[in-house]
């Protein structure tokens, strides 16, 4: 059973119920030297090499050990520096695993609040969000820098361009960010007019005419399924966080702390007071 249909079966339980598409030596050694009655001089005692050198390996034990303490620090700082680099970035949600991977709009780590985004290129419903309200978000929020907006590819609707396109989009974007964004929206503004003949054509063709990705390469590896474990680790975290079998669901983070779930078409205004912007 591949990842999508068990998404699809895990979705069915909640359709029921949720509505929507949705160192020193010792200094004794500097004085005066005597001689025996044979005019040589004697021997230095015994113990004189053996407690320099004794000082002498204590000194080395002690800068081994302070290097071993700097280096110890320092990564200390690096790791402190890492976590305040992170800024608001989401983290400790399932939504919100390997986000750094995905396609993004706006700055998760400097805007206040993050939109991760699952959604599937066939869903109508998804459509009609792109179309329409997700324009208001990215000009109201993600525009002005109060908002980040994380697009995870999620085919667990059954159409045609639902794993196709995906798998379309995901080779899309390891090429170029913003002809991702452009693709996933010709999929949308062309929503239920692909079939499983001519979507990868179609895909191709529109990467090749508007953008500079080479259409054909990404036509091919969505066609070889190139990208599986991508989705798969999308198709995991969607359903570890609940959105089970329904896009478009919408998992939202202020300050790097999950605030709430939202599911299918909404509006500015509903994600704006969610996320107290």
């Amino acid at each position: 059973m591949t990842r999508r249909r068990e998404v699809l079966v895990y979705g069915a339980a909640l359709s029921a119920l949720l509505a929507g598409c949705t160192d020193e030596g010792d200094g004794d050694s500097a004085g005066t030297s005597e001689t025996d009655e044979n005019g040589e001089e004697p021997a230095a005692p015994e113990g004189d090499e053996s407690d320099t050198d004794s000082e002498s390996d204590g000194a080395e034990e002690g800068d081994e050990a302070d290097g071993e303490d700097a280096e110890e620090e320092s990564e200390e700082e690096e790791d402190e520096e890492e976590e305040e680099d992170n800024g608001n970035t989401p983290d400790d949600h399932p939504a919100a695993n390997g986000i750094e991977d995905q396609p993004t709009l706006g700055d998760p780590a400097s805007a206040p609040a993050t939109i991760v985004e699952f959604s599937d290129p066939g869903c109508g419903i998804c459509a009609a969000f792109h179309d329409g309200n997700f324009q208001d978000i990215e000009s109201e929020l993600v525009e002005p820098g109060d908002a980040a907006v994380v697009f995870r590819p999620y085919p667990v609707r059954d159409y045609d361009a639902s794993e196709p396109g995906s798998h379309a989009l995901v080779a899309t974007h390891e090429r170029d960010e913003a002809a991702f964004w452009e693709l996933k929206q010709f999929y949308y503004d062309n929503h239920g007019s692909f079939s499983s003949d001519d979507i990868y054509d179609r895909t191709a063709e529109f990467l090749n005419e508007s953008t500079g990705v080479d259409g054909d390469a990404v036509a091919e590896e969505a066609r070889d399924e190139a990208h599986q474990s991508t989705l798969d680790e999308n198709l995991d975290a969607g359903m570890e966080a609940g959105a089970g079998g329904e896009t478009p669901v919408f998992y939202l983070f202020r300050e790097g702390e999950f605030v709430t779930e939202i599911r299918g078409n909404q509006n500015l205004d509903v994600f704006r007071t969610a996320l107290g912007l």
